[in-house]
């Protein structure tokens, strides 16, 4: 079983579905703490190799030696090291036999045997020591060589710290593409004695490390020694050679030959094979993970300059490449990351620039149903980018070519939204995870979460609400969303009797994990929901006067806080200490630690939206009598600005607030139209944003705080 965090929803349908199909499954990791978790939850049949009787192990491992080596005829005082030196470990056993077995038993070995068990450690090298010198020997044997020229040395250590930084197994045929070794038989030659630590797949010749210890051995120095791979130092080459890969493809520009922009994409006849033959899997490869290899690597002035030069002349040809192989989140992901490292890094302006630009352009597209023709990068993106931006300035002196503008997609597309998506059913309640990957929304009785890029459905609709789901919030792990509502029942022995639900889903399935919690409160529905920054704790306010504190866990009542007004909103501050709640007339603050009240109730109109910024020092809350944002000292509820609009009529009670990430900004939801404020003087940087036709009720920022997300009542979200 893969042990990254990204498969635990696979792991998770494997291990819970097994037991109701007529197959069994066998499933092997290693020992990692979450990965034994989900089986000791869920599996009745479970063996932890650590946890058996080394007896038993060993007499396993003697007879797979015995097997494996019965060619040479070992003695039995050799085969008898051999296994005391294994311990209970099988990856010792099959990495010794494949070093001793190398070239199909015709490279002595006998030497190669003597050599293995000759081998001893010091008292310090600790439980890794066998491993370790096994390790060591085939690295001797290997680079040792004095035969070896220093080109051929050279090669077989890039191959190899390649294959253990690589994101992704790579072909023999990606290595020497990636490498610019450009003799395949050369890479296949670096490879051969490196057969008992390295694993080659069959015809496909995809190389991966035979055991998940070795990477391990060779990233720690006092373990692998003058073998160390320097994990920064080799990522920061890999980003080199996957910017270099990109630069060499030929053409740049429509990749595939697509000859219109009418067509989606999977309508183009022969598209995969198309795909297939012109994407080799290390420029894909390359095109997936620069930006991973230069957040992990050393940051030096020589990918700058690198940086810019994909930024500027082969962004289009990057995008090309992903969105034909339908991969554009990670894309959207990679801008994201280039723009972080570029402010980390302390890079030229220009660059930033550029950057953030670019960053914008990738999510528009990826975001908006254009992204289905990938001509329409440069048909309607690069042609409606705005004429002042670096991508304009880079790319458009080169949109020339045989791609021709076609269909209705150039009068369809509006640049006030990256992109609208709508759904069946009044939007209620809308929030978006913590990573930003996707968002969840209350439509009526039902609970849907959708990809933040694209607005496609990846879960639900759930339905277990008999009513309409007034409140939604994700826990800052990403691993649940809480919904509330209230349903009554007019035809039962007690017409108009209320049963408040709230209820917890788990993100990966859909399973219902907390509640429903039927709750004995007033007669008005859950107004908000609200997690605690460490996932142990839901805040839930009702439209009564009380908000309630509950475990996340076990749905148990931890505590009840009296307001002095109706409660319609309530926020946790980000660091945990302190909760607010939005009432019909004041605003009111507690220590959510103790229950003790920190200020308020404060004088506020009806406060029917209210959240804290990132750094916990500020509210901000919406007052409906006066029309006004305002921004509060988070300590004492000093105001600190007062924001306006000029709106006709009613405020609206669906308007929502949203700070930015980075305490920047502040957005505000009000009936369908969004407006941004600087929220260090107070001023309007953005707004009008019209779009809604019907009232909205959300608005939130994604947490990279490049984008905006609203929702309106009619069932459609904007981005």
């Amino acid at each position: 079983m893969r042990e990254q965090g990204e498969h635990r929803a696979d792991a998770d349908v494997l291990l819970r579905e097994s037991a109701r199909l007529p197959i069994r499954f066998v499933l092997s990791s290693r020992p990692e703490p979450e990965i034994r978790d989900q089986m000791s939850e869920q599996v009745r049949s479970r063996l932890v190799l650590h946890e058996l009787d080394k007896g038993k192990v060993q007499v396993d491992i003697e007879t797979y030696l015995r097997a494996e080596l019965s060619q040479m005829s070992p003695s039995e005082e050799q085969i008898a090291a051999l296994v005391d030196k294994a311990g209970i470990l099988f990856i010792y056993a099959a990495t010794a036999v494949r070093y001793i077995g190398y070239d199909n038993f015709q490279s002595d070995p006998h030497d190669r045997l003597r050599t293995i068990l000759a081998t001893s450690g010091s008292e310090e090298d600790g439980e890794n020591e066998e491993i370790d010198q096994l390790y060591t020997t085939v690295l001797e044997a290997a680079l040792g060589n004095r035969r070896l020229r220093k080109t051929e040395r050279d090669s077989m250590q890039q191959v190899l710290h390649t294959v253990i930084c690589a994101r992704d197994s790579l072909t023999v045929s990606g290595l020497s593409e990636l490498l610019r070794i450009h003799n395949i038989d050369r890479v296949r030659g670096v490879l051969r004695p490196l057969w008992s630590i390295l694993h080659i797949v069959g015809e496909s010749e995809l190389v991966t490390t035979l055991h998940a210890s070795f990477p391990d051995f060779m990233f720690d120095s006092a373990r692998s020694r003058s073998y160390h791979c320097d994990s920064r130092v080799h990522n920061h080459i890999l980003a080199e050679h996957c910017l270099q890969r990109i630069s060499r493809t030929r053409p740049q520009f429509n990749i595939c030959g697509l000859e219109s922009s009418y067509l989606p994409d999977h309508m183009v006849p022969n598209i995969q094979e198309r795909v297939a033959t012109v994407i080799s899997s290390d420029l894909l490869y390359a095109c997936r993970y620069w930006a991973d290899h230069i957040e992990a690597g050393k940051c030096e002035s020589t990918l700058t300059v690198q940086l810019q030069g994909l930024l500027s002349t082969r962004l289009l040809l990057w995008m090309e490449v992903l969105n034909l192989n339908k991969q554009m989140r990670i894309g959207v992901e990679c801008m994201k990351r280039v723009v972080e490292w570029c402010n980390r890094s302390e890079s030229d302006e220009e660059l930033i620039i550029l950057a953030n630009d670019a960053h914008r352009f990738v999510n528009t597209f990826a975001a908006n149903p254009i992204s289905q023709s990938t001509p329409h990068i440069y048909v309607s993106m690069l042609t409606f980018w705005p004429s002042s931006s670096p991508i304009v300035k880079h790319y458009m002196r080169f949109t020339r070519g045989p791609v021709e503008a076609e269909g209705t997609a150039l009068d369809q597309r509006q640049l006030a939204h990256l992109a609208t998506w709508r759904y069946e059913g009044e939007i209620r309640a809308m929030a978006i995870s913590q990573d930003g990957r996707c968002f969840a929304l209350g439509m009526g009785t039902n609970v849907l979460v959708a990809d933040s890029s694209s607005g496609q459905s990846i879960l639900g609709p759930l339905h277990t609400h008999s009513k309409a789901i007034s409140a939604i919030m994700f826990s800052p792990d990403g691993t649940r969303v809480v919904t509330g509502s209230v349903d009554y029942d007019d035809a039962g022995p007690f017409p108009h009797s209320w049963t408040y639900k709230i209820v917890g889903w788990d993100t990966n399935n859909g399973d219902i994990v907390v509640g429903p919690l039927p709750l004995d409160e007033p007669a008005s529905r859950i107004s908000c929901l609200t997690f605690w920054s460490d996932c142990t704790c839901i805040a839930s306010g009702f439209a009564g006067q009380t908000v309630c504190l509950w475990d996340a866990k076990t749905g148990k009542m931890l505590r009840s806080l009296e307001a002095d007004a109706l409660v319609h909103v309530v926020a946790f501050s980000p660091d945990g200490s302190l909760i607010a709640a939005g009432c019909d007339a004041a605003l009111q603050v507690w220590n959510s630690h103790t229950g003790d009240i920190t200020f308020g109730p404060l004088s506020a109109g009806q406060v029917n939206t209210v959240t804290f910024s990132p750094d916990s020092s500020r509210i901000i809350h919406s007052d409906l009598d006066k029309k006004t944002i305002n921004v509060r000292d988070a300590q004492d509820g000093q105001l600190i600005h007062e924001l306006s609009v000029n709106v006709e009529g009613d405020f609206g009670h669906g308007n929502s607030i949203g700070f930015s990430p980075d305490n920047r900004h502040i957005a505000s939801n009000i009936d369908g139209v969004v407006y941004v404020w600087d929220a260090q003087n107070g001023k309007m940087v953005l707004g009008p944003l019209e779009g809604h036709t019907s009232g909205s009720t959300e608005v939130v920022f994604s947490p990279d705080g490049s984008c905006i997300i609203s929702a309106c009542e009619g069932g459609a979200c904007a981005l």
